[in-house]
């Protein structure tokens, strides 16, 4: 949140200094500020993220165990991926991001903590030094509007419209208690896990400046908070990347980008809370024209 409210403040300082003290640079210039003037910019590259996943899973309106996934199933808490985006201006204040990651995850590990996922006939609970075998798949696709109120080929900035897609597949394998209406329950060779597809729309801020004609910066945040009947959420994006452009249509760039989803809903058959922090430095090459 702090990021988010210093971006909030360098946006407010840029907008009531003048386009005038700051020159424009000639589009027909080799090497300029290719990213703040071009049409199309698609990177492609690598994402070495962090993780703190919570989730709690249920049925027929009751949640199962909060479990610490890293913790309790032993899901890596560092990982290296692929990450792709892409931009596409209609005008010098107009662009549309694309941007699409996948994080997969397994894991075989011997529980410290006895698990329940699931209730009433979906019930399977792990007791301890059961060994299991678990995943967590997760892509997060997003799309964002972006609305320049400033853009004179150094600095670049303006506000953002977006929405996300979080798509989590959790499973978890093993022998563990199953309730199947039996007293006692079925002791056997269960899977338990469950799919959640998150909508998180989310509005926010963003500045490109370019310090010369090959090296620009670029921040954004985006952030959501909202409160509906049995629905919770929270959310908040950061980024920071700094692109060397060294070709008219080649570059590299890198930084460090975070997301933090706070979400839960306790109504209807399937309820569920998840708390999810994944964040890391990602390298990727740039391609703009």
């Amino acid at each position: 949140m702090r990021t988010a409210l210093t971006l909030l403040a360098v946006l407010a300082i840029l907008a009531v200094v003048p386009s005038s003290t700051q020159a424009a640079w000639n589009d027909e210039q080799e090497h300029e500020s290719r990213i703040l003037s071009n049409r199309w910019n698609v990177w492609l590259g690598g994402f070495l993220p962090n993780f703190k996943t919570t989730v709690a899973l249920g049925s027929r309106g009751l949640l199962g165990s909060v479990i610490r996934l890293e913790d309790s199933l032993g899901l890596e808490e560092d990982l290296s991926t692929g990450k792709i985006g892409a931009f596409y201006r209609f005008s010098n204040k107009r662009a549309i991001l694309f941007d699409y990651t996948i994080l997969n995850r397994e894991a075989t590990n011997t529980l410290g903590t006895e698990i329940t996922i699931g209730e009433g006939e979906n019930e399977v609970t792990y007791a301890v030094g059961a060994e299991v075998d678990s995943f967590l798949d997760n892509n997060i696709f997003t799309v964002t509007y972006r609305h320049s109120f400033i853009n004179n080929g150094k600095t670049e900035a303006g506000f953002t419209a977006g929405l996300s897609a979080f798509m989590f597949d959790i499973g978890v394998k093993g022998t563990g208690s199953v309730d199947n209406g039996v007293d006692p329950p079925v002791v056997r060779e269960a899977e338990a896990g469950d799919s959640l597809m998150i909508p998180v729309p989310a509005f926010g801020m963003y500045i490109n400046h370019a310090f010369s004609k090959k090296w620009i910066l670029r921040m954004s945040a985006g952030f959501l908070s909202l409160d509906i009947s049995d629905f919770e959420g929270r959310y908040l994006m950061t980024s920071v990347t700094v692109d060397y452009i060294f070709t008219k249509h080649f570059g590299v760039g890198g930084g460090f980008t975070r997301q933090d989803l706070d979400f839960s809903s306790r109504g209807g058959d399937n309820p569920y809370t998840i708390e999810y922090r994944v964040g890391g430095p990602t390298l990727y090459m740039s391609l703009v024209f």
